[in-house]
């Protein structure tokens, strides 16, 4: 009677022990990766900037420049740490001299505030290089930029146009930035960038100019 209860209770420790060996053996799943590291994604910024003009603009308009603001687009490539794409700003610098009496062309004196105004408005392919994975949400870049400017240099005596010039040049950007966003698979952040700007323009009192900023705006990315 005691063997046959031993054999009993190894016959129903050996059950499911057996029972276990014949299930298939899953491999545990593993997280799908970041749709930001799958798929090329699109980013939209808005930016506010505050220039110093630089060289000869300096001279000509002298104030730090704060009505400025840029509009970017670009594709962000999932396992490059590249971005590409382009942006439209706006730089507005002006100035203004105290009252004093200048002569006409004509030989007539007038007394008169000098207002001095130059404004760049830039169209620009851009190409960035990221030094952390698209899923950081603190995301460090390098920026370059080129494309085309649309010039316009103002002098004015009072309501009367003393000289004024209007062109089309090339124009050019380097930046250094960064991009933050809010939560680590999140659309919406914050971007900041140190930027270099110049147009290879040359009319009466300015010659190539040149400006250095901040632009600092607010950016959505989406997939």
């Amino acid at each position: 009677m005691k063997n046959a209860l031993k054999h009993i209770i190894a016959a129903a420790l050996l059950v499911p022990v057996a029972a276990a060996a014949q299930q298939p053996i899953v491999p545990r799943e593993t997280p799908l990766a970041s749709p930001y590291q799958r798929y090329t994604t699109y980013q939209i910024s808005l930016r506010y900037g505050v220039f110093q003009p630089v060289g000869s603009l300096a001279d000509f308009t002298g104030d730090v420049a704060n009505r400025n603001f840029a509009v970017a687009g670009e594709w962000v490539m999932p396992r490059t740490n590249l971005s590409f794409g382009g942006q439209f700003s706006n730089q507005f610098f002006s100035d203004r001299l105290p009252r004093q009496v200048y002569r006409l062309a004509s030989g007539a004196d007038i007394s008169a505030v000098q207002s001095r105004s130059f404004q760049m408005r830039s169209l620009l392919a851009t190409a960035k290089y990221h030094f952390a994975d698209v899923t950081a949400r603190l995301r460090p870049y390098a920026q370059v930029g080129a494309g085309v400017a649309f010039v316009e240099y103002g002098q004015y005596l009072g309501n009367l146009e003393a000289d004024a010039n209007n062109s089309f040049r090339f124009g050019a950007q380097a930046a250094l930035g960064t991009r933050f966003v809010f939560r680590r698979e999140g659309g919406l952040g914050l971007d900041a960038q140190v930027a270099y700007h110049y147009v290879p323009y040359n009319y009466a009192m300015v010659s190539n100019p040149s400006a250095v900023g901040v632009w600092v705006g607010v950016f959505y990315r989406w997939w």
